[in-house]
């Protein structure tokens, strides 16, 4: 089992209005440098698990670097469709 990795740079936080569902601040040096040092892994995409820490004070960005064992975990695995994006501004306003 691998070292749990954390990201760098990039702080996720609960928001404290209830229509959002997540407040994202960036340390945009430390992040960038962070990522550089991804670029060579083989990998085109990162992907990061949010999760909140066991006291519920914190949320945190986590390295998701799972890969299928073999052929039938790829077959279990399942996708979830692509959604189009919505449209900026459509009549669901919250105000």
């Amino acid at each position: 089992m691998q070292d749990k990795e954390y990201a760098k740079g990039i702080y996720f936080n609960k928001p404290k209005i209830e229509w959002k569902k997540c407040e994202i601040s960036i340390d945009k040096r430390m992040l960038i440098e962070w990522l550089n040092t991804k670029i060579d892994d083989g990998e085109k995409y990162l992907k990061l698990d949010v999760k909140e820490s066991k006291d519920g004070t914190k949320w945190y960005g986590q390295v998701n670097d799972w890969k299928p064992d073999n052929e039938s975990d790829q077959k279990n695995r399942t996708e979830i469709p692509s959604q189009e994006p919505k449209k900026a501004f459509e009549d669901e306003i919250p105000f």
